[in-house]
């Protein structure tokens, strides 16, 4: 099944995680940078999975507004969710940040945990973050989710 992977990303977890999941999928996966798709890419997919981050609690801006523009997505073709977050429950994140619609025509819906590069983010977030505590780059990506997604759209 032609699958693909629609993601945006901040500093770069997203997309590891669209890259990741690409290769669990295997050869019929392709990936696209929110910001670059265009509508033929989108209706010639016979399956879509979006990727996205959390800002400040909420869904990260282009892919709300993707969505909001695009509310029959998931009707007529498989549809996956990822969300990429630091939190401890991602899922119940995942729950409040994805519109219910969505969540409900999506085959499978995965939180994937959090990746941060402390060298990818501008000084003053890194001030910031600091602040709270974060003054490591981590890696807490959940594979094992990542291959549950791609298990479904084989």
């Amino acid at each position: 099944m032609k699958t693909l992977i629609l993601y945006h990303t901040r500093f770069g977890a997203t997309e590891l995680c669209a890259r990741r999941l690409a290769d669990y999928i295997g050869s019929e996966a392709s990936i696209q940078r929110l910001s670059e798709a265009n509508q033929v890419s989108i209706d010639s997919a016979e399956a879509i999975i979006l990727g996205a981050s959390v800002d400040k609690g909420h869904l990260i801006r282009p892919m709300a507004e993707f969505l909001a523009k695009n509310p029959d997505l998931g009707v007529n073709r498989p549809l996956g969710l990822f969300l990429c977050h630091g939190e401890p429950d991602g899922l119940s994140l995942l729950k409040r940040c994805y519109p219910p619609v969505i969540l409900a025509r999506a085959r499978v819906a995965e939180a994937v945990g959090g990746y941060l590069d402390l060298r990818k983010v501008p000084r003053m977030l890194r001030f910031l973050l600091a602040i709270i505590g974060v003054k490591k780059s981590y890696d807490r990506l959940d594979n094992a989710a990542l291959k549950r997604l791609a298990e479904a759209f084989k």
